[in-house]
């Protein structure tokens, strides 16, 4: 019986599921290890429960209006 390694453990099963991730690590213009790393209190439970509705959205127009609604408050912060 084949054991999973630690680098294994917790990884997503196929690329597909990590494309969600990728891409709001893209529009926030980040690695998608950012989302991993140690941060204050709030601001990690912040991130973990955006996370968590990111991945509770089913439909990818809902994620297309997520990553819209994002890009348009990069830009006026930005501008």
């Amino acid at each position: 019986m084949d054991m999973l390694t630690p680098e294994d453990i917790g990884a997503p099963t196929n690329r597909h599921a990590q494309d969600p991730l990728d891409r709001l690590a893209q529009v926030l213009a980040c690695s998608r290890e950012r989302f991993y790393e140690t941060q204050h209190a709030s601001g990690s439970k912040d991130a973990a429960h955006l996370i968590q509705m990111w991945l509770a959205l089913k439909r990818p127009e809902a994620r297309d209006m997520v990553l819209t609604l994002v890009n348009e408050l990069l830009k006026a912060e930005a501008g």
